[in-house]
């Protein structure tokens, strides 16, 4: 089957996808009933729609810790949904690299498995603002616990100058 899409985004292929196989089955947990691309379709936009809703735009990083599973995917699919980077971390790799990676990557959500927490406390100089938990997608403001938005917050030094009768602000971070 040849797929044409009228538009070149991951928005539109998984539009066209929850359209064309709507009744169809999605996915699934192993031995419980599956969800049909249409309910799919639901979940992704509430997703998306929550993202938003916490800051999360176009071109912004959101990492995803956890073990395969349907919330994995509908994470991976609300964060692409909505123009934004999926930032997948391997559930293997040691405290220090998750960190590191999302310290470096600049992720500001991420979507973790309740067993993978032990792996962000105490994280510090992160753009992290949000933490989704896979297994039930209810969130928890991070922005209040990051080493960088707490020295931000309290580091801010406003400048006013007077060039030409003219005033100038510079903010000093």
């Amino acid at each position: 089957m040849i797929v044409e899409i009228s538009k070149n985004t991951v928005r539109s292929l998984i539009e066209r996808s929850f359209k064309i196989f709507s009744d169809y089955d999605a996915i699934a947990h192993v031995g419980e009933e599956p969800i049909s691309y249409h309910q799919m379709e639901q979940e992704v936009k509430k997703i998306a729609a929550n993202l938003l809703a916490h800051g999360v735009t176009k071109g912004d990083k959101v990492a995803i810790i956890g073990d395969n599973s349907p919330n994995w995917v509908l994470a991976y699919l609300s964060t692409t949904y909505i123009g934004a980077v999926a930032v997948p971390i391997l559930t293997g790799f040691p405290e220090a690299n998750t960190r590191h990676i999302l310290r470096n990557s600049g992720a500001i959500a991420v979507f973790i498995a309740a067993k993978h927490f032990s792996k962000i406390e105490g994280l510090e100089n992160s753009a992290l603002k949000t933490v989704y938990f896979l297994e039930d997608m209810t969130y928890q403001d991070w922005s209040g616990k990051n080493g960088v938005q707490q020295k931000f917050q309290t580091c801010q030094l406003m400048l006013s100058l007077s060039t030409r009768n003219q005033s100038r602000t510079i903010w000093l971070f």
